[in-house]
């Protein structure tokens, strides 16, 4: 019998998915357009999960080392985000181009900024060593470094 947690974990990922997928929205969409679609989908799952793998949310559930499969899902988001990228070219690629040129309408301008976003921080994370930045250079903030309530309240934080 399968974990709690796994179960929640797997509704993350595959409820989405197939949400979209039985939307009547989709009813009449080109192939590409779906696969595009579902890419996107797919890919926001895994970075929910991936954030959620640096929280202590998830200890107990994963009997794993959170940080390797927090790695390997930051690589799996980059290759989704690529997929996603792929079939809406496949599908219109005067779309994408348009897009990647910042002449689209405000989401595609996001999406663009979302997938160079993404693009950096594997580039970030893959040189990492070679930067000469530490863990503790790589963390914003963490729950080992508490931001002060008494700061927060007196607005210089």
């Amino acid at each position: 019998m399968p974990k709690p947690g796994w179960v929640l974990i797997t509704l993350l990922l595959v409820a989405p998915a197939a949400l979209s997928l039985l939307s009547p929205l989709q009813v009449g969409r080109d192939f590409w357009w779906i696969v595009g679609a579902l890419a996107g989908i797919v890919a926001l799952s895994l970075v929910v999960l991936q954030v959620l793998l640096t929280t202590p949310w998830l200890i107990g559930i994963l009997d794993t080392s959170t940080m390797r499969l927090h790695r390997l899902l930051g690589l799996a988001v980059a290759g989704v985000v690529i997929a996603h990228v792929l079939g809406l070219y496949l599908y219109s690629p005067d779309d994408v181009s348009d897009a990647l040129v910042l002449a689209a309408p405000t989401h595609s301008r996001l999406g663009v900024l979302s997938a160079w976003c993404v693009l950096l921080s594997v580039a970030l994370a893959l040189a990492r060593r070679r930067l000469g930045l530490t863990y503790s250079d790589w963390q914003i903030c963490t729950p080992r470094w508490p931001c002060s309530s008494s700061r927060r309240r007196s607005g210089t934080l």
